[in-house]
């Protein structure tokens, strides 16, 4: 029997629903139109018919039905189900009766699995070992409900079906997924039900809403020598609960429902990537800390938070992802009122390995933590290669600072504020703070530049805001184009080395996935409908009749060459440090690697010139 959500879904067709709002014309297989959710000049607003799916390039938004009118009409989710409810003809009333039971058995369910992984981690002396070598003490794993969901593939299943729960109730609370046709993991019994246990061999973090209910897990995978799968490579590092009846992962900040009295005292959250940061921020005395766990920042998000504290400390990994997860995440909080200050840790840790080398240090880490503005400005002189205090920086210095602070300058709320910070850019780049006013006048904000008439402009701007690199819309095309053409995943699997590494797991996955013809389940359906999206929208963008086939040859030839050029970047800038500590033995190190790879670029670019005579 349909629940009915998936009523409304088979009663309004998403696309149908979204030309009442936009204009949509075909492009591949989706439909293209200029986004109602922002203004913008060229089409970046994708959608399919087939996946009942949505995507806008622009402003980086996208989800199901649900999710737009969400978007549009600016609605909570009860009540975007009441309206669509309307509109489809499906009756609920305050609340439909098969809704409320659905919500009710699945947490109840996950209630009930949360028990039961806690028993499994008191019996598993190597799992609690695991926890403990990541500095996990006993008081924290008690507190916070952490768990072991062992090898198997109907552990859960077999247990929930012990307390009463059918196989619907377990699929609603995201515990278990439905066998496919070709999928050879053994059935839920021998009557062949066709379920098998979601989580496996994994450390399991409840997943808390504000009210302290259960409504989702986040299982690690165990190292092999804790127990874990011997060959990691074919395993997803995480999983996480997918979007419920109970569970919107864009909803929920993790360990809110233990910290936000803390947070509401003090004025201010201490916001992290994942779960272990927060829980071990947690353990060392930071009281007033959350984690976006499994997801970007959003607004939901940070609905939540300002109804509790007005000031905001982001503390990311600074990786390449890290960086453009802290980037958007500022501009949003700032757009919410926020005020934001950064904390960056001492060698690029992250918080969960600096406060168990540190702490005692913990308590003083907030006190570390920098404007966001400041943030910006030290990250924009030491990109574009000025030192600190010295005004005489390079005419190109000053154009990519310049590129790289004006966006961020104008998402600043309050004009005091704006104007002092235009003062002391004034007196570093030595231009008039009337000529920046006026620039400043003509400039977007970081979270409204998207997308650029002249492709070589967009490209331009997306490398000097620092958001998303080449490297990674190369990456993310590359992936939406294989879907299209799945007998080429050899050719991806080939290139996967020269991908970034937040994107080789996940390459994996998708190449055994498109080599086999059967879903993945460490691949969400969300990341699918996002790259088929992808592709189409970059298809569009090719004169007609292009082959996704050979587009994605020279996509990944790009990629290759792209690859090879970040890192002779990172290696020139290692040199320099090396020449300037005079470490003879370091200085020869990066000039025999800068060697190695002129030669690799060379060779990258010969062969790329003999497949596409118009590359650069």
């Amino acid at each position: 029997m349909a629940t009915p959500l998936e009523d409304i879904k088979s009663r309004i067709d998403i696309a149908q629903y979204i030309g009442q709002y936009v204009k949509l014309a075909p492009s591949g297989k989706s439909l293209r139109g200029l986004c109602p959710l922002h203004k913008e000049k060229t089409p970046s607003f994708f959608v399919s018919p087939e996946r009942q799916a949505w995507y806008c390039f622009g402003c980086q938004k996208g989800g199901d039905l649900f999710k737009f009118v969400m978007e549009y009409e600016k609605l909570e989710f009860p009540e975007a189900l009441r309206l669509l409810a309307e509109k489809a003809g499906v009756a609920i009333a305050r609340e439909d009766p098969r809704i409320h039971s659905l919500r009710t058995n699945a947490l109840e369910a996950l209630a009930q699995a949360q028990k039961w992984y806690a028993e499994q981690f008191g019996r598993n002396a190597l799992v609690r070992r695991y926890a403990e070598s990541r500095g996990l003490n006993q008081g924290t794993i008690q507190e916070f409900g952490v768990g072991f969901a062992p090898q198997g593939w109907q552990n859960i299943v077999s247990f929930l079906k012990t307390k009463g729960f059918s196989p619907q109730d377990m699929e609603q609370a995201g515990l278990i997924i439905r066998r496919t046709t070709n999928d050879e993991r053994p059935t839920a019994n021998a009557g062949g039900s066709g379920y098998y246990d979601r989580f496996r061999a994994r450390l399991m973090f409840p997943i808390f809403d504000h009210m302290g209910r259960i409504v989702g897990f986040s299982g690690r995978i165990l190292p092999p020598e804790f127990g874990g799968p011997q060959d990691q490579t074919q395993e997803a590092k995480y999983i996480n609960t997918p979007d419920t009846l109970v569970y919107q992962k864009g909803e929920v900040l993790y360990g809110f429902h233990k910290t936000k009295d803390a947070i509401r005292d003090g004025g201010s959250a201490v916001l992290v990537e994942g779960n272990m940061d927060m829980l071990m921020g947690w353990q060392a005395g930071i009281r007033n800390i959350v984690a976006a766990s499994g997801t970007g920042l959003t607004d939901a998000q940070l609905r939540m938070l300002r109804r509790s504290c007005a000031n905001l400390i982001l503390n990311f990994d600074m990786d390449r992802a890290g960086e453009m997860a802290t980037d958007r995440s500022i501009g949003l909080a700032l757009k919410h009122g926020f005020s934001v200050k950064i904390l960056t840790l001492p060698d690029g840790k992250d918080l969960a390995d600096f406060v168990r080398a540190h702490p005692d240090a913990a308590g003083t880490l907030a006190g570390r933590a920098q404007e966001s503005m400041a943030y910006y400005f030290d990250n924009a002189f030491r990109k574009s290669g000025g030192a600190d205090g010295a005004p005489d920086i390079g005419i190109e210095a000053k154009k990519l600072a310049l590129a790289y602070l004006l966006p961020r300058l104008k998402l600043l709320q309050h004009p005091v504020d704006r104007h002092a910070w235009i003062e002391a850019l004034s007196r570093k780049v030595q231009i008039s703070e009337q000529a920046l006013e006026d620039e400043l006048k003509r400039t977007q904000t970081l979270l409204d530049i998207v997308n650029d008439s002249e492709e070589d402009r967009t490209a331009q701007r997306i490398e000097h805001l620092f958001m998303k690199s080449r490297l990674d819309a190369l990456a993310e095309r590359a992936f939406g184009l294989a879907l299209k053409t799945p007998e080429d995943a050899a050719l991806l699997e080939a290139v996967l080395g020269f991908f970034p590494n937040r994107f080789k797991e996940f390459g994996r996955s998708l190449c055994r996935m498109l080599a086999s013809g059967d879903q993945d389940e460490s691949i969400d359906q969300e990341s699918m409908n996002y790259l088929a999206l992808r592709a189409d929208y970059e298809l569009a963008l090719l004169p007609e009749k292009t082959s996704a086939s050979a587009e994605l040859r020279l996509t990944l030839e790009e990629l290759k060459q792209e690859s090879v050029r970040a890192r002779l970047r990172e290696i020139s800038v290692s040199l320099k440090e090396a020449e300037q500590a005079r470490n003879t033995e370091r200085v020869a190190a990066c000039t025999k690697e800068m060697y190695a790879l002129t030669r690799e670029l060379t060779d990258i670019e010969a062969k790329r010139r003999e497949s596409d005579p118009f590359s650069s």
